[in-house]
């Protein structure tokens, strides 16, 4: 969290990732810091640079809900800010940021990008001031500030801004100090390393000579013009270099796991502490830009069609001469340091028997032994996470719950996409040609919601009236009623016309966290 001391009050710059940490930041800012300063300590604005929820989810934090949603305080954030997530997305993220693991020498030392992820309350506000164009100037709290969008680097949808009166730049999160991920290990779309390359040339160009004071998320800023340049040049040379070599690599032939084990950075960004793999890793993004380019496959017809886990484990396991044999062979590997190829054939061993404890304790030692020897903390805090939950942990995951604020500030179109990567197909398939309308009051949204071949689809419209083919409507005060009755086939949290039962066909189409295996 950065906090700004402009004329007209504060600013506050990304407020962390949940309500807890970010009301203890800036409550000590204004009991220790403000008072000493001689600043106006009414809070003006908030600016979120990108769409990750480390970013913005501890904006409720700062102040109520509604000083957000009456227009009190100002929201400034790039083009399309969202947020959509998976529950995968959530437990893989337990194992990238360690927080199943005890904080110590053999536990989670830290997350690369901080100490770790807070597991608390998260939040959202909608933007009040949305940048959508390449630059842009406004005056915000009393000091002008020229914002550059910066799309499809780091994040989806981010945002830099330089402060000229202060020659402060802020460049998100697209140059902090250690090597990021091109892959988060948690899941998303890979990035696109070029527009991230460019984004940073780009503001070399624009700042270059401007700048004396940089400011990033997550970690210490840099003074001085020579220190800032020095680090964009670098951080920019750093992905660049990945990616060129990467992709020299691939075209002589080498496949992902091999551009992986091969590549090396040169010793003058290697030796740099600010480009070091303490968070991103060299291998892991060498591969990123292998599969952003020519996908998943490695091009070899024999691993075109591979069996699926077990029925693999099991035709090796049986070659191999049984569990036991496969077993033996793993403590010799062990015993050699060779851990990477032992959690491998333990891996085997694990899916042809799931009951072989024998074979579960021996692979979380591989993967501990993996875990002690990363300098990056996720790729550690991934290998130490999975030995942990084999010999202690299981199902120990909350809920992927984003909170209220989520549901009630996005708009309907985006809750319903989220409604449409939960169908079961089995379920949906008798519900085929189900068509109905729903609306919400207070934002005089409608959508025409139709079940076709097992998809949903949500088509919006601007008369609950018109009434296409559908056999009921469904209209509720505020979002979060009406996702509600959605989800649970409730009818008293909406308005009813026509046949009230669609609603409970609808909702048994959407499958739930329970059902994930």
């Amino acid at each position: 969290m950065t906090i700004i001391e402009a004329p007209e009050g504060l600013m506050v710059v990304d407020p962390l990732g949940s309500s807890e940490p970010a009301k203890i930041a800036f409550e000590l800012y204004m009991t220790q810091v403000g008072p000493h300063t001689g600043a106006n300590l009414t809070l003006h604005s908030v600016i979120f640079t990108h769409s990750h929820i480390d970013h913005f989810g501890g904006v409720l934090g700062l102040a109520p809900e509604e000083s957000f949603t009456n227009g009190s305080i100002q929201v400034v954030a790039p083009l399309n800010l969202n947020y959509m997530v998976a529950g995968s997305m959530f437990r893989r993220a337990f194992y990238m940021y360690g927080n199943l693991i005890k904080p110590h020498a053999r536990g989670s030392i830290h997350a690369g990008l901080a100490f770790g992820a807070a597991n608390s309350q998260f939040g959202f506000v909608a933007p009040t001031i949305s940048i959508d164009t390449d630059l842009e100037h406004h005056t915000v709290a009393g000091l002008d500030f020229e914002f550059m969008l910066t799309l499809s680097t780091e994040a989806p949808s981010e945002i830099y801004f330089f402060v000229p009166e202060l020659k402060l730049l802020n460049t998100g999160e697209n140059a902090v100090m250690g090597m990021h991920n091109f892959l988060t290990p948690r899941g998303a779309k890979g990035r696109d390393t070029m527009k991230w390359v460019a984004a940073l040339q780009k503001t070399l160009d624009h700042y270059g000579t401007k700048v004396e004071n940089m400011i990033g998320q997550h970690h210490w800023p840099k003074y001085g013009n020579a220190a800032v340049v020095e680090h964009l040049e670098n951080y920019r040379d750093t992905i660049k270099f990945t990616h060129d070599q990467a992709v020299r690599l691939l075209n002589l032939g080498l496949g992902m796991e091999e551009i992986g084990e091969t590549i090396e950075l040169p010793a003058s960004l290697d030796s740099n502490f600010n480009t070091r793999g303490h968070y991103g890793h060299l291998k892991h993004n060498s591969k990123e830009v292998y599969q952003f380019y020519v996908g998943w496959w490695d091009g070899k017809p024999a691993t075109y069609q591979q069996l699926p886990p077990v029925e693999r484990a099991q035709q090796y396991v049986a070659d191999m001469g049984g569990n036991a044999e496969v077993r033996k062979r793993g403590e010799w590997h062990r015993d050699n340091g060779n851990y990477r190829y032992c959690a491998e054939i333990m891996n085997h061993a694990r899916f042809n028997d799931p009951t072989d404890m024998e074979a579960k304790y021996l692979k979380a030692d591989c993967l501990e032994q993996i875990g002690y020897s990363e300098e990056s903390g996720p790729r550690r805090n991934y290998m130490l996470t999975g030995s942990e939950e084999l010999r202690h942990v299981k199902g120990a995951y909350p809920p992927a719950d984003l909170g209220p604020s989520f549901v009630l500030n996005m708009p309907l179109y985006m809750l319903l996409q989220g409604l449409e990567i939960r169908i079961n197909p089995e379920q949906a398939n008798k519900a085929h040609g189900l068509s109905i309308l729903v609306g919400v009051e207070e934002t005089n949204e409608i959508f025409n919601v139709r079940i076709s071949n097992a998809v949903m689809l949500s088509l919006p419209i601007t008369d609950m009236n018109a009434r296409p083919g559908s056999t009921a409507s469904f209209t509720a005060k505020t979002r979060s009623d009406l996702i509600a009755a959605l989800v649970t086939g409730n009818s008293l949290l909406v308005s009813v016309t026509g046949d009230v039962d669609t609603l409970k066909k609808f909702a048994s189409c959407i499958s739930t966290d329970e059902d994930a295996t």
